[in-house]
C-alpha cells in the first residue's frame, strides 16, 4: 500500500467535533481515525453522513500526523512514530471512555469547522 505523510490541506472527519469521534474504534485498526480528501469522497463512502468536522493538517498536534493511504482519498490520523501500531491499539481502547486522550486533543488542535451538506 502506497501511503504519503501529508502536512498540509484539508482533511474531513464525518460526524461531530467530540474527542469521542476524534478517537479511533477498533474497526480502524491498523490504519487510524479515517478523515477524506474532499467532502465528496466522504459522502461516496458514507452516504449517511450529516455533518463533518473539517481539519487543518497543519494544525494537528505533534503526537500525530496524517496519511493519504491510498489513491481512493482517505487519510487515516494516526500516532507519530508507531511502527508496531501499539500506540494506535491504545489510543483505541480510549473510544467511549472519559479518560485524558492526548491524541484525539492533538486531532483536535487541527479542527477549524464544521460542514454540513447544503439542502437540496
Amino acid at each position: 500500500m502506497d501511503e504519503k505523510i501529508l502536512t498540509e490541506g484539508i482533511i474531513y472527519r464525518a460526524g461531530s467535533g467530540t474527542l469521542n469521534n476524534f478517537t479511533p474504534a477498533v474497526k480502524d485498526l491498523p490504519g487510524g481515525l479515517s478523515t477524506f480528501t474532499t467532502t465528496e469522497v466522504m459522502i461516496k463512502k458514507m452516504p449517511s453522513t450529516s455533518k463533518a468536522q473539517i481539519i487543518d493538517i497543519s494544525k494537528l498536534g505533534s503526537g500525530v500526523e496524517a496519511v493519504l493511504d491510498g489513491s481512493d482519498g482517505h487519510v487515516s490520523i494516526r500516532p507519530k512514530g508507531d511502527l508496531d501500531g501499539s500506540a494506535l491499539k491504545k489510543w483505541t481502547e480510549l473510544k467511549g471512555v472519559d479518560a485524558p486522550n492526548p491524541l484525539a486533543e492533538d486531532v483536535k488542535k487541527g479542527h477549524i469547522g464544521e460542514w454540513k451538506p447544503s439542502c437540496k
